[in-house]
């Protein structure tokens, strides 16, 4: 017979009957049924309902053990504790240092004592640090510094401090032309236009080179005031080649092993025209080989005025050999047309270190001076003239100042009479048949001292 697990109460047989079953229910089963639940009250009669209370004195001990406790709101302060010492004396700022068995109100700095810590330690110091300029950068008065070119440049725009003489292009404006104000450049041929520049034609078609006054509406463009500029014409578009624009400076060593910036203005008529800065070390007769330094190819808008500029590293002369004669750095600037326009170029300048910073590194000087630079190489002028007192006929001479000393002896020409001599300050010329009571004019003038 099979019986429950627990209690072990008889299961149903299926050998038996029905009335079997039942026998066994009311014989066997029901019985142990009423005894384990009359157990099961008799063990619960005495115990506490589910849902009751206490009060309490009813629960041993513990009115005695409340009455050892504070009540719940007391606050204390840092004084009443019984290991801390000088609490209410201290001033604002100090702190617990702990001292033996004690905590003892200190200043701060004295509690610390001799520390230190790293930049990391100190919360934000270093995105701090970092938005400050290094020293090595910032200029100063007080001692030499050694400043990156891009650094000197910022620090002159800053300042905004120039000097004439910072620049060796002379004429950067186009301002001054002695020889003629158009001058035709046929292919292939060169020719000055403007005093000391060089207009060399290296397209398939003949230009015309001039002198461009602004007008009121081009002076808009240009950071100071500018007057004058070169325009190129094209009557007919090239379709090769390159204008090459051309100033040749007295010393190969100028800037040599440093930066220079160049600088202009162009207004260029034909669209996607190329625009190149270009440096020539010649270094002369018996010299060392040229060395050149080519700035980056520069497409400025076209038909408008547009700032062109690049930083150049100029090559070092440090074991090169001047010739005895000839030396000359070459500024040259490249525009290549392909359009039958006019192209303009003006507020042309080069100088020393990375002048990207500035507005305008164009060193202006006046008229006289700039005037007085172009006549060292270049001079028209008229000459003196002299009265024969005699009652004859006779040969007359007259010696003629130049305005300027030349660089070197200049090719000379005169208008009237014959030239017998020629120096750096100026000219000897005569006249054979001067009637008497008449005077010998040696008229116009040109003394030729350019590289």
């Amino acid at each position: 017979m099979a019986n429950t697990v627990n209690r072990l109460y008889p299961l149903p047989d299926e050998t038996k009957n029905v009335r079997q079953e039942i026998e066994n229910l009311q014989q066997q089963v029901l019985p142990m049924l009423d005894n384990d639940i009359h157990a099961l009250f008799l063990a619960i009669a005495d115990l506490a309902p589910a849902v009751h209370g206490h009060g309490i004195d009813e629960i041993t001990g513990l009115t005695e053990a409340l009455a050892g406790k504070m009540p719940a709101g007391t606050t204390f302060s840092l004084a009443d504790l019984t290991d801390t010492d000088g609490v209410d004396e201290a001033p604002d700022g100090y702190v617990m240092v702990k001292s033996g068995v004690l905590w003892v109100a200190q200043a701060a700095l004295a509690a610390l004592g001799p520390h230190g810590h790293t930049i990391e330690q100190v919360s934000g110091l270093g995105a701090a640090l970092d938005a400050k300029a290094a020293l090595s950068v910032v200029i100063r008065h007080d001692t030499p510094q050694g400043l990156a070119a891009a650094a000197q440049g910022r620090a002159r725009a800053n300042i905004g401090f120039v000097t004439g003489d910072r620049s060796p292009i002379i004429n950067g404006d186009f301002g001054n032309w002695q020889r003629a104000t158009s001058v035709v450049i046929s292919a292939g041929s060169n020719n000055f236009a403007g005093d000391r520049w060089r207009i060399l034609n290296g397209t398939d078609q003949p230009l015309t080179a001039l002198l461009y006054t602004m007008l009121t509406a081009d002076l808009v463009n240009f950071p100071s005031g500018v007057r004058s500029a070169l325009r190129i014409n094209f009557a007919v578009a090239p379709t090769s080649g390159a204008v090459e624009i051309q100033q040749r400076i007295e010393r190969v060593d100028t800037f040599a092993g440093k930066k220079a910036t160049a600088t202009g203005y162009v207004y260029l008529g034909g669209s996607g025209t190329t625009f190149q800065h270009y440096l020539t070390q010649v270094f002369g007769s018996g010299g060392s080989a040229n060395a050149d330094q080519a700035g980056a190819p520069l497409v400025p808008a076209a038909s408008t005025w547009a700032k062109v500029q690049t930083v150049l590293d100029v090559p070092s002369v440090s074991g090169k050999t001047f010739g005895s004669s000839g030396e000359y750095l070459a500024f040259r600037q490249f525009i290549e047309p392909r359009a039958a326009a006019n192209y303009y170029l003006t507020h042309v300048s080069l100088v020393e270190g990375d002048a990207t910073a500035e507005v305008d590194p164009f060193p202006a000087r006046n008229a006289q001076q700039e005037l007085a630079l172009c006549q060292r190489y270049y001079e028209k002028g008229v000459g003196a003239s002299v009265y024969n007192p005699t009652t004859i006929s006779t040969t007359m001479s007259v010696y003629t100042f130049f305005m300027v000393t030349k660089r070197v002896t200049p090719t000379c020409t005169i208008a009237s009479g014959a030239i017998d001599r020629t120096t750096t300050t100026g000219i000897r010329s005569y006249q054979n048949g001067v009637a008497a009571g008449t005077s010998y004019d040696s008229a116009t003038y040109t003394a030729d001292a350019e590289i």
